[in-house]
């Protein structure tokens, strides 16, 4: 007999495909086969809601989110540790991730770091990202940089180390793009503080290789997308 569950914004009682997995990871007893409560068409629903709402909330905010000279207020401001996010944040963080971040795990003095990292042009966005979640907000291509390249000027918020962890710990269960990269960054994390140094490389691996392959199909859709190039004889 097919399992089913019901869903809790629909209450439709639907195949348990028809619901995203929470966490692909199976050292926590329990876990390996828990579900979202939501299932994906009113997941889905959800989070454009929520990022409706988040936009509204942006858009009623004192900085206009198409001024060019709109530089975000925690620009520079000392990092922040990681704050504990209400479910809905955690979801819609999720969503930003999804759309415009990156999980990174990295080696360096004698340490294994994960970070996330989050780029856009928005300095509303940016303050919203530090306020609600800590790290901190640094300019990616400066005002002077963008009017020489023609572009907007870009901002990355980014957090790093323990705070990291902690982060993904609360968002990793809503990622519906980098749940893989996230989870992969936990285990390599885990296991380099037990001195499990081949699991932390093979993971560590793992989250590289996702990010090398998302980064050529955006590329390859990037060539695909541009008019073919003309040349004259």
């Amino acid at each position: 007999m097919e399992e089913t569950k019901e869903c809790s914004r629909c209450h439709q009682r639907l195949p348990l495909e028809a619901f995203y997995l929470l966490t692909r990871r199976s050292d926590r007893p329990g876990w390996a086969k828990r579900r979202h409560a939501y299932c994906k068409t009113c997941h889905r629903q959800y989070l454009q809601e929520r990022h409706e709402h988040l936009m509204d909330q942006l858009l009623a905010s004192d900085v206009e989110q198409d001024d060019p000279e709109a530089v975000p207020k925690t620009l520079g401001f000392p990092v922040l540790p990681v704050q504990k996010l209400p479910p809905h944040d955690a979801a819609y963080f999720a969503g930003i991730v999804d759309g415009e971040g990156s999980i990174t795990v990295q080696v360096g003095g004698g340490q294994l770091t994960a970070y996330v990292l989050v780029s856009n042009s928005s300095a509303a966005l940016m303050d919203w990202l530090y306020e609600s979640a800590g790290g901190y907000v640094r300019a990616a291509i400066s005002g002077r940089s963008a009017v020489i390249k023609g572009t907007k000027p870009m901002y990355r918020w980014q957090i790093g180390g323990a705070n990291a962890i902690t982060l993904l710990e609360q968002v990793a269960p809503h990622l519906v793009i980098k749940g893989r990269q996230a989870h992969a960054a936990l285990a390599a994390i885990s296991a380099w503080h037990t001195r499990d140094l081949a699991g932390a490389l093979a993971h560590t691996q793992v989250v590289r290789r996702l990010n090398n392959f998302r980064a050529r199909k955006y590329w390859k859709a990037k060539r695909e997308e541009a008019p073919p190039s003309h040349t004259t004889g």
